[in-house]
């Protein structure tokens, strides 16, 4: 009969410790579980940051892409018309420089056999 009391007591002692344990190991994964998140709240969070600044040099190059493309059709635009003016000119003082010289050689042609 006397130890029956003392198993009860032991056992109620052993419920509580069981309950402090139990309360204890949730209370530990709790903790864990918020420092792991925080951990991977760290690359996650630097991850975001550097991809946002990818993204953001990603379309700075394009769009410098896009204004070189458009800065070279221009300046291709403004090349062909200028080897276009060039021709001309030249063309025009190539007629020039025909007339001139047949011109002069007529004068000087035509005035040399009446001298003669």
């Amino acid at each position: 009969r006397s130890d029956v009391p003392v198993f009860l007591h032991s056992r109620d002692k052993f419920d509580a410790a069981k309950e402090k344990f139990s309360n204890s190991l949730e209370n530990y994964n709790a903790s864990l579980d918020e420092c792991t998140k925080g951990l991977i709240n760290v690359p996650i969070d630097v991850y975001t940051h550097e991809d946002e600044k990818v993204r953001i040099m990603e379309e700075n190059l394009k769009q410098g892409f896009i204004r070189n493309a458009e800065k070279r059709e221009s300046i291709e635009e403004n090349l062909r018309k200028s080897a276009e003016a060039a021709q001309g000119l030249f063309a025009n003082l190539m007629m020039r420089m025909s007339s001139t010289v047949t011109r002069d050689g007529a004068a000087a042609g035509g005035g040399g056999g009446a001298a003669a």
